[in-house]
């Protein structure tokens, strides 16, 4: 259940690890205080005032651009809306908070909720997808690593949204060679989940092998391996991140009967 602002009142607003207090003008992420200037922090609050409805770009020049600066709007709504989204560590390409509606402006997605009401909302899953890993001295073994990772991603962002948010690429690919475990990894990016794996090359044969990681305790929660011929690499990629896509969600979400395109 998504709630509405009250910019008159002290309650702290929640989505996702950030906290927001529309009366003090401040937002936490974990605890921590994060740095966003006046404008990006307008427009978070006018999209958290509108949970899941669009928020034109009419709306937010008339709310928010004083009259006689309308000829600065488009580069200053641009210029704001790319620090919201660094200050929430989201992307317009993959949103877990806010979605662009491209040519008519966006819309808050994520689920929110006044704490000290303690009212339930639905559950929402994180999870990254960490740079597939290729397993062996040729260059092209990293190149279809990397096509693993970016088909996951985007196959397991489109699968269930409104239950299972997924970190942009981008973002995750910055992961890729780092000594860091999984638990601060989880930490930094505030997900429940973690996917890896590794492609390794044998004989013309491929043989992609993954891991689903549960966070708060760094279990291994499911592990699968798949073998392909070397001539069908982009199919291959196509075909069995929809196979693990289809089996991670129906484990996570036995309940819901997810369509696949």
């Amino acid at each position: 259940m998504n709630l509405p602002v009250n910019t008159h009142s002290e309650t702290w607003i929640r989505f996702g690890v950030f906290e927001v207090n529309p009366h003090e003008r401040q937002i936490l992420r974990k605890g921590v205080r994060v740095r966003l200037q006046d404008k990006p922090f307008s427009i978070l609050l006018l999209l958290l005032e509108n949970p899941g409805k669009l928020v034109g770009r009419e709306e937010l020049l008339h709310e928010l651009w004083p009259a006689g600066t309308y000829v600065d709007f488009e580069h200053g709504l641009s210029v704001a809306m790319h620090k919201l989204r660094i200050a929430l560590d989201d992307t317009a390409e993959n949103p877990r908070f806010i979605e662009t509606v491209p040519g008519h402006g966006y819309r808050f997605i994520a689920p929110t909720v006044q704490p000290q009401q303690n009212v339930p909302t639905e559950s929402r899953s994180m999870l990254v997808v960490l740079p597939f890993v290729g397993l062996a001295a040729a260059p092209e073994m990293e190149y279809i690593a990397d096509g693993f990772t970016e088909e996951l991603t985007a196959q397991l962002s489109k699968a269930l949204p409104q239950r299972l948010g997924v970190i942009g690429r981008t973002t995750a690919m910055c992961y890729r060679g780092l000594k860091k475990t999984i638990a601060e990894i989880g930490s930094e990016l505030g997900v429940d989940y973690a996917l890896e794996g590794s492609v390794r090359s044998c004989n013309g044969t491929f043989r992609l092998t993954w891991q689903m990681i549960r966070i708060s305790d760094q279990s291994n929660m499911w592990t699968g391996s798949f073998e392909y011929e070397s001539e069908n690499v982009i199919h291959a990629q196509i075909e069995l991140s929809d196979r693990i896509t289809r089996l991670l969600t129906a484990r996570l979400f036995p309940d819901k009967v997810i369509l696949f395109a």
